[in-house]
């Protein structure tokens, strides 16, 4: 603006008008003035910077010249016609000019102010200065120069300017043309998310969710949760109805639905991304949000005229997968019976049957043994268990059950079952099953997913532990668990159960050992006696107590083996008070969530630790043997519905 009036010898601002007035009625007057007063290619230049972004290069504008005028073959001739109406608008200051690092712009600041080019001198030093700046090629590359609008105002002011359907042409001819620059690099993600953006403003929603999830997924590996949510959440804005628009698209409101679509292919694609948002959601323990994402796909999913027009329904499955999960660990209110997750099983089953595909009728099997026993019937679920053995082979099917659904959840069955087995008294077959899940079942597992190799171990120590195989159990959690950690991640990474691995070793450690090292002993003192340790959280208790044990469970029996082996003391009596508290608390989540065999894994150590506290003379009537009026000590529920 100051420009303008310098260069207009204004008085007061504006050019007056032959009647008295100012001769621009407003600053967006004044600004498409001085935009008008270019030549027409000049002003194209000036377009096609504008929808590149707020800064863009030199190289990028030659590359989509090159692709709109194929039939020029000399690259020269589009580096010409950019040098010129570029070094045009750096010199009437819509543009300032970087080149090698160096901020032209703050280098030669009295001539950026004075309207003169940002390089200093005449326009001729300045072309001089630009060509030798420009290495040409055989194949047309140029070194870069960059370009930065000196103001957002003027950017918003030429692309207001445009028709929308010339914007999205040019968003679609510069991704094209990025596209054909990058080539198969994945790795270099500022590029790719410049990419993404182009496709995206060009309406062309396959393309851009496609690149979405490989971006995201490449996120996701490096740990960049937060950056995959986002980007995935972005491509789905584009089947989002738009409040308003912004410069860069459309301004649009998350918490309503998608809007309808009738191609097959685009469902594919929101089916697709709403599982990887609801899973990345899941991975930072934001289950609200995740559950939300998977329900939003099932209404999109209900009211689409496309669904029936899907080609592969396997995308569904792991939707169906992840609010059984949710179910699983509470987060979906439901009814007593459980008729919501019963349905919902039962569609998945009959679902994964008639699309004959072993992977996912196995998972779906599994999920409805799980379901069956977390109802109490358990003679159920262990026929259900039979029918998912007869179709599952680890070497065949556990890379991909992984690839599909984050961990091997038809292998963790099996060690589910071995708990199963205990519930209804048969001791010696919950062995054996362990037994067969560390010896066959584990060594073909991936040993980099850490994870899996956890959840499917988890449930096996304690039933060994009770067994009398606590030190065999512990020589396992190191060798498929602790180990693969240190050198497939090591030291300042992390993975969901990370924070049970040292409570573990020390459980297995106190009751498998007589006679503890010393220095050992002093440690696991030292931990048990510091009451912040002692707690994992709803989430982690939530969702390893689905596994047979809360993890909180785990700290009150190291408060109980812990106390038993002092006399009367100050310590024993922490010891004892911090375990009968956590064991009230697990008893109640336990409760609450029908976590029937976490119960059971719970109710020994709370009447040890009560045996203690009777001995000692405290005060244990706010603990109690139970927090069920109906239980009967074996961690199940006498309810008359349990024939069903």
């Amino acid at each position: 603006i100051l420009e303008t009036i310098k260069r207009r010898h204004a008085v007061g601002g504006f050019e007056e008008s032959p009647g008295g007035g100012p001769a621009y009625g407003s600053v967006g007057d004044l600004l498409l003035h001085r935009i008008d007063s270019f030549d027409a290619a000049v002003r194209n230049i000036l377009n096609l910077g504008a929808v590149l972004g707020l800064s863009f290069q030199l190289s990028e504008v030659v590359a989509v010249l090159r692709r709109i005028h194929p039939e020029e073959k000399d690259p020269m001739v589009h580096l010409d016609h950019a040098a010129e109406s570029l070094e045009a608008a750096v010199a009437e200051s819509i543009l300032y000019v970087t080149h090698a690092g160096a901020d032209v712009k703050d280098d030669h600041t009295d001539d950026f102010v004075g309207g003169g080019s940002s390089l200093g001198g005449s326009n001729e030093s300045y072309k001089n200065h630009y060509v030798g700046s420009i290495q040409s090629s055989q194949d047309g590359s140029v070194s870069n120069l960059e370009y930065t609008f000196c103001h957002d105002i003027w950017r918003t002011t030429i692309l207001n300017l445009m028709l929308d359907s010339r914007k999205r042409d040019m968003h679609r001819i510069i991704a094209q043309t990025l596209e054909e620059q990058q080539g198969g690099d994945t790795k270099d993600y500022l590029s790719r998310m410049k990419l993404f953006g182009h496709w995206k403003a060009s309406g062309d929603t396959i393309k851009s969710a496609s690149l979405a999830l490989t971006i995201g997924a490449s996120f996701e590996e490096l740990g960049l949760q937060d950056q995959a949510i986002k980007l995935y959440e972005d491509a789905l804005d584009m089947w989002r109805e738009s409040d308003a628009m912004s410069i860069d698209g459309p301004i649009v409101d998350r918490t309503k639905p998608l809007l309808q679509t009738s191609s097959a292919a685009e469902l594919t694609y929101i089916m697709v991304l709403f599982t990887a948002l609801a899973k990345c959601l899941a991975n930072i323990h934001r289950s609200t949000e995740s559950v939300r994402a998977y329900q939003d796909a099932v209404k999109t999913l209900s009211s689409s005229p496309a669904a029936n027009s899907l080609e592969d329904r396997s995308i569904v499955f792991p939707i169906f997968c992840g609010l059984f999960v949710a179910l699983k660990y509470g987060q979906i209110e439901q009814d007593r019976e459980c008729s919501y997750e019963q349905s919902l099983v039962a569609k998945f089953v009959r679902e994964t049957k008639l699309h004959g595909d072993a992977i996912h009728y196995a998972r779906a099997l599994a999920m409805q043994a799980d379901m069956y026993a977390r109802l109490g019937h358990y003679d159920k679920a262990l026929q259900t268990h039979a029918t998912m053995v007869d179709i599952y082979d680890a070497t065949e099917l556990s890379e991909s059950i992984c690839a599909y659904y984050g961990s091997d959840r038809v292998a963790q069955s099996f060690s589910l079952s071995a708990f199963w087995y205990v519930m209804i008294g048969e001791d010696e077959k919950a062995v054996e099953v362990c037994w067969y899940v560390l010896r066959q079942l584990l060594p073909k597992m991936d040993p980099s997913n850490v994870h899996n190799s956890c959840i499917l171990i988890y449930p096996l120590l304690w039933i060994l532990k009770d067994s009398g195989y606590s030190l065999e159990a512990r020589d396992y959690f190191i060798r498929f668990v602790v180990e693969p950690f240190e050198e497939y991640f090591g030291d300042g990474r992390s993975t969901f159960c990370l924070p049970i691995y040292d409570p573990v070793l020390c459980i297995l450690d106190l009751v498998g050992n007589g006679e503890v090292v010393e220095e050992d002993i002093e440690e696991y003192y030292e931990w048990a006696l510091s009451e912040e340790n002692l707690r994992f959280g709803p989430v982690m208790n939530n969702s390893l107590g689905g596994f047979g044990r809360c993890a909180d469970c785990l700290s009150a029996e190291i408060c109980v083996v812990l106390a038993e082996r002092l006399v009367d003391c100050d310590d024993k009596r922490t010891l004892v008070k911090n375990g009968l508290e956590l064991t009230k608390e697990v008893m109640a989540l336990a409760d609450e969530k029908r976590l029937l065999m976490a119960k059971s894994q719970c109710y020994p150590v709370q009447n040890r630790l009560m045996a203690l506290a009777a001995e000692l003379e405290l005060d244990n009537g706010d603990y109690g043997g139970s927090n069920s009026d109906n239980d009967d000590g074996d961690g199940d529920y006498d309810d008359d519905d349990d024939d069903e």
